[in-house]
C-alpha cells in the first residue's frame, strides 16, 4: 500500500488502534465476567479496559514518530494532542462520570426519572493499557506496510 494512498498507514493507525482496544476490551470483559457477558455492544460503550482513546492515538502516534520524525512539527503535535486526549479521559471525563452518579442519586432521592446514559472516563490502568495497544497496534502496521 502507497503511504500517499488513502489507505495510508496513517489512516489504518487509528483504525485498527480503535478495533485492537475494543477486541481486547472484549475478552478481558468476557474473561473477568467468566463468560457470562458475550455482548457486542462493548464495542461501542466508553470507558473500560483498555482506553480505545489512547490506543488510537499512541497507535496513530507511534507511526507519525517512526515515518515523519520524532523532531518533525506534525510528531510535536501529534504528542500534544495525545496529552491532552488522554489527560481528557483520566481526569475530564472520568469527573463526569461520577457527577453523573451523583446527579442520579439527587434525582432519585427526587422521585425524579434517572434515565440518562453516564459515560465514564479512564483510571490510569485503563490508559496505560491503551498505551500498550495503541503501541504494539502502531509498531505491527510498521512491519507490515
Amino acid at each position: 500500500m502507497n503511504s500517499n494512498g488513502w489507505l495510508s498507514v496513517y489512516i489504518l493507525a487509528p483504525l485498527f488502534g480503535w478495533l485492537a482496544a475494543h477486541i481486547v476490551k472484549f475478552v478481558v470483559t468476557f474473561v473477568s465476567s467468566g463468560g457470562r457477558v458475550k455482548k457486542l455492544n462493548i464495542f461501542f460503550k466508553a470507558g473500560g479496559m483498555p482506553s480505545s482513546h489512547s490506543s488510537v492515538m499512541i497507535a496513530t502516534l507511534t507511526v507519525i514518530g517512526v515515518r515523519q520524525g520524532v523532531g518533525s512539527a506534525v510528531f510535536g503535535l501529534a504528542v500534544a494532542l495525545t496529552a491532552i486526549v488522554m489527560y481528557d479521559a483520566i481526569n475530564v471525563r472520568r469527573s463526569v462520570g461520577e457527577q453523573g452518579d451523583a446527579l442520579r442519586k439527587v434525582a432519585a432521592h427526587a422521585n425524579v426519572d434517572t434515565r440518562f446514559f453516564t459515560a465514564y472516563g479512564h483510571t490510569l490502568a485503563e490508559v496505560l493499557g491503551g498505551v500498550v495497544v495503541g503501541l504494539l497496534t502502531g509498531w505491527t502496521l510498521l512491519q507490515i506496510l
